[in-house]
């Protein structure tokens, strides 16, 4: 059970390279004939390596370091690939460009101009310094 375990997560990486790839050809700022050559051209070539080299039945099995050298480089491809394009991993509220953004007072959401057309239309926002838990809350004439 451990083995198939290993071996699907094995297989997950060995897509998930493939994939950066791709995704590293698709987004380069080159012309689109290239760029599409880039994206289904790169993982077809590694996906060749990988059967030549690094599968189970590879052609032309590698053993000890070479393996490991080719597995390494393989890995380091699509992890390069990622670190290319710019995200490396899906952005996130608490990523550092999050906080650079809200640090520079630039807004995250697009309410600064219903804001400042309230402030236009009825002067300043209202600003009660009173804490609320001293604030006198209004009663109506009923008891």
């Amino acid at each position: 059970m451990i083995r198939g375990l290993n071996l699907g997560v094995a297989f997950l990486l060995e897509v998930t390279v493939l994939f950066a790839i791709g995704y590293w050809g698709f987004t380069r700022p080159w012309a689109s004939p290239v760029r599409f050559v880039a994206g289904f051209g790169g993982p077809l070539l590694m996906a060749v390596l990988w059967g030549a080299f690094g599968s189970p039945k590879a052609s032309v099995p590698l053993d000890g370091a070479a393996d490991a050298a080719f597995r390494i480089a393989w890995f380091g491809v699509g992890t390069l690939a990622f670190a290319i394009t710019g995200r490396p991993s899906p952005p996130s509220p608490w990523s550092e460009s999050t906080r650079q953004r809200r640090d520079a007072g630039k807004p995250l959401t697009s309410s600064r101009p219903v804001r400042s057309r309230i402030t236009k239309t009825w002067g300043t926002r209202p600003h009660n310094p009173e804490p609320l838990a001293t604030r006198q809350m209004p009663t109506s004439g009923r008891a």
